[in-house]
């Protein structure tokens, strides 16, 4: 446990703790809601214990989303499809070559230089060894978090579908699903923008 919270910013604690709660909150008053036994729920009522077992939640459920979204490959181009993927995949190679010939039309020697994702890991940490990802570490908390968050409401949404009702869950569901795709994908562009504008900037000369 030290080495997991050692390699943490407080940044990523809360949001931990706070993917970790909404899933306490949709498990507690959701489909389960009479299936927990009042004891247990006792001893988790206060604060600090509310707090722990909403870190330790989440930082499981980070771990199991993080298993689950894959690289993409997909030969799908449709902006609408990127965006809706964007939520379950990293390092999408059709949004990074999009964003390639985006900038290729701003600078044109910059394009064509990543043909597949070991070009873009190879720039990628190129940058990180020299330390020159600036503000892109920051921008994939927040996508990692848009991430996590997006799909703790997801279950919280359809836990509590019952209590909720049919209509409002599926609005719910539909608002979420754009929301969190549109934001999600313009962290990911940001990222490959910023990465391949710095590989270049840096082998320039080369």
């Amino acid at each position: 446990m030290g080495k997991v919270l050692s390699k943490l910013s407080l940044y990523d604690v809360l949001t931990t703790i706070l993917t970790g709660y909404i899933l306490c909150i949709a498990v507690r008053h959701g489909l389960l809601s009479n299936v927990i036994p009042a004891e247990l729920l006792s001893v988790v009522a206060t604060i600090p214990r509310k707090i722990a077992v909403s870190f330790i939640v989440g930082l499981v459920f980070h771990k199991i989303v993080e298993c689950y979204t894959q690289n993409s490959y997909t030969k799908w181009s449709c902006k609408c499809f990127l965006k809706l993927t964007s939520l379950f995949t990293r390092n999408n190679f059709q949004i990074i070559k999009a964003v390639q010939d985006e900038l290729g039309k701003d600078i044109p020697q910059a394009a064509n230089k990543i043909n597949n994702l070991k070009d873009y890991y190879d720039a990628y940490y190129e940058l990180w060894a020299k330390n020159k990802l600036g503000v892109v570490t920051t921008i994939e908390a927040y996508s990692a978090f848009i991430k996590d968050l997006f799909f703790a409401l997801l279950i919280a949404i359809i836990f509590m579908s019952a209590k909720l009702g049919w209509i409002l869950s599926l609005s719910s569901l539909s608002v979420v699903i754009e929301v969190f795709s549109i934001a999600r994908y313009q962290c990911e562009r940001k990222i490959y923008r910023l990465v391949l504008e710095g590989s270049y900037y840096e082998n320039k000369g080369n």
